[in-house]
């Protein structure tokens, strides 16, 4: 589990300007987040969103999407137990091909006590041909706990 206490400051910012559309100022700040002297564990998250503000690019963001996963998981080893480090994980690895069998089994476990992790778990299922079971995960994130640059894009897949 994702440890609560972390504090990230520079999140809210990042995600008003995703929301924004902002891309490029929201990637400033995560990125800057990610680079400053601060404990490892924040640091790993700020990678995590990094990776997950990437994963909005789909195939653009593989390359830059994987860096991040690498980076939070050398900042911090546990962060590859944590909810979101696994959705982005297996969002990665649909988009490079992994089964549908392989994705729900990787994200097995994520629910929508994590949104964002939720949100991205089903991408990730989507993403591998498994529409019916990103649909149930889609369906089980609560709209107003999802980010508002989330919003739009589950009610996409949800169609």
């Amino acid at each position: 589990m994702v440890p609560r206490r972390a504090r990230l400051p520079q999140l809210e910012p990042a995600r008003r300007a995703l929301a924004e559309g902002r891309y490029e100022a929201a990637f400033a700040l995560l990125e800057d987040a990610a680079r400053r002297p601060q404990d490892r564990t924040t640091r790993a998250l700020y990678h995590l969103h990094l990776a997950a503000a990437d994963a909005l690019y789909g195939e653009g963001g593989l390359d830059r999407g994987l860096r991040a996963l690498r980076e939070a998981a050398a900042t911090d080893p546990s962060a590859v137990r944590w909810p979101l480090y696994r959705s982005l994980h297996w969002e990665f690895r649909a988009l490079q091909g992994a089964s549908p069998h392989e994705v729900r089994r990787g994200v097995a476990g994520v629910g929508p006590e994590e949104p964002v992790a939720a949100y991205h778990a089903a991408s990730a299922l989507w993403l591998a041909g498994a529409a019916r079971s990103a649909r149930r995960a889609l369906l089980a994130i609560d709209d107003d706990a999802v980010p508002t640059y989330l919003r739009w894009r589950r009610a996409a897949l949800l169609g």
